[in-house]
């Protein structure tokens, strides 16, 4: 069960070492998760941190205290001037003297709340309160999108300084699921701090399968261009409809640079492949540069679901595309010759139909597989998949129709279906008849005119 409160604000001190920032003047650091919220809204996770030694203190008469104000606004992006959600705070840091380790700490802090699904601008400001001028400010885009609930979901990946399981402590902003989750808003790993720990959550593990039902977790780290630097994958079978997932990566040999870490859930029992990717940054200036850390963040397939699929996976998708494939595509892809390069191909040509590619959704491929998965378990028969079937074809390319005539066998005649689709060419239809017996419905007639068409189709629902 996966349990859930809203926070204003905390401050927790961590020890960051040579990973402490050396630039002058204020500077915040910002990241942010989503997960599962209530029916209708997302639970958003604000991360935020900033060095101690960048602040100015004043003395109290028995310690030095370093204040920042932030004042975070969320607006809407089709209604930009009313902010959705506004919040202003002070985060404080006392030290008895300004010198030394006192001052070799990240101040860390986190604020929650509800948003429902959309498109959203987020802007922090923080400054110094002794020092107004010594100001910082961070924006970007929230791209929050619904979670389905009817098969299997994850929710963002967060990047953590420290995971550890304590007792139940709900006056710990920093705990949630039995767990104290310090995150890292930085996303820097290395010298100082090679341990990457990450926390994701894991929901409607019971609306497809059964308690005891076994899915497998891959997790994958790449550099910017492709390189893979670490791969992970373990078993869990499910117990309740929702799960933690927690996990480490070493990046103490990883050379410096910008990396993607993906981590995927595959049900086998629903045939789904989900995932979440974060970027993150190593300092490990012993190392070297890594390849293409230059070039910026990671782009592509690196950072996509393919990436942790495996080649019979990638195969099995683009067989199932067949309907969407031409000859060309389907020969281009019978010569490739490793699985990134397979991978590559399905991420390029998904992103071709995609209506948003700066969007993580991409709902074309969503329609489209989600098609392929209904089609699969209404209209599979023996060994063959719904998908392959006549049903699953027209299905899979026109989707569900406005009527259904369904008709059983009788005495006189063979099973059959009569399909309605009242929106395409002004109205046509599709007769599918059972003709073996073994729900094997094939079409015999459609008024498409891209279709099998065959007005005497009535024979063949005749009984021998």
């Amino acid at each position: 069960m996966i349990t859930r409160g809203v926070y204003s604000t905390v401050v927790f001190i961590f020890l960051t070492g040579t990973l402490l920032s050396q630039n002058s003047g204020l500077r915040l650091n910002v990241d942010y998760a989503q997960f599962r919220g209530t029916e209708d809204s997302l639970y958003i996770e604000l991360y935020y941190s900033f060095a101690a030694n960048k602040l100015v203190y004043s003395y109290t008469g028995d310690r030095y205290i370093g204040t920042v104000e932030l004042d975070v606004g969320v607006h809407d992006s089709a209604k930009p001037v009313e902010p959705v959600m506004e919040r202003l705070f002070r985060m404080k840091y006392a030290v008895e003297d300004t010198t030394g380790a006192n001052l070799n700490q990240t101040v860390v802090g986190l604020s929650g709340f509800f948003l429902s699904p959309g498109e959203y601008s987020l802007k922090i400001r923080g400054y110094d309160v002794n020092k107004p001028d010594n100001v910082d400010s961070v924006s970007f885009g929230l791209q929050l999108s619904d979670l389905p609930d009817k098969h299997i979901a994850v929710s963002d990946v967060q990047f953590a300084n420290s995971i550890r399981q304590i007792s139940e402590d709900p006056g710990n902003t920093f705990y949630k699921n039995t767990l104290e989750v310090i995150p890292n808003p930085g996303r820097i790993f290395g010298v100082g701090h090679p341990i990457l720990f990450y926390y994701m959550e894991v929901y409607n593990l019971l609306a497809a399968a059964e308690a005891g039902e076994k899915y497998t977790i891959r997790t994958a780290v790449y550099d910017a261009i492709g390189n893979q630097y670490y791969e992970r994958e373990n078993t869990k079978i499910r117990k309740h409809e929702s799960s933690v997932e927690v996990g480490t990566v070493n990046t103490s040999g990883f050379k410096s640079g910008a990396f993607t870490l993906t981590v995927a859930i595959v049900d086998p029992v629903s045939n789904i492949v989900v995932s979440s990717s974060r970027r993150f940054f190593v300092f490990n200036p012993h190392h070297g540069i890594a390849e293409g850390a230059r070039d910026g963040a990671p782009q592509g397939v690196v950072a996509s679901i393919y990436a942790v699929m495996s080649e019979e996976e990638v195969d099995k998708e683009f067989e199932q595309m067949r309907y969407i494939t031409n000859s060309q595509d389907r020969q281009e892809f019978g010569e490739l010759k490793t699985k990134r390069e397979k991978q590559r191909f399905l991420f390029e040509f998904w992103r071709q139909l995609d209506p948003d590619p700066a969007s993580p959704a991409n709902p074309v491929r969503k329609e489209y597989l989600d098609r392929v998965h209904y089609a699969n378990r209404q209209f599979g028969f023996g060994f063959r998949d719904g998908w392959r079937s006549d049903r699953g074809r027209v299905f899979i390319n026109y989707g569900p129709p406005d009527e259904y005539e369904r008709y059983p066998s009788r005495s006189d005649t063979k099973p059959f279906e009569i399909w309605h689709y009242n929106n395409i060419q002004g109205g046509v239809i599709f007769v599918f008849v059972d003709r073996t017996g073994f729900q094997d419905y094939q079409l015999v007639h459609s008024t498409h005119r891209n279709e099998l068409r065959d007005d005497n189709w009535r024979q063949y629902i005749r009984q021998n």
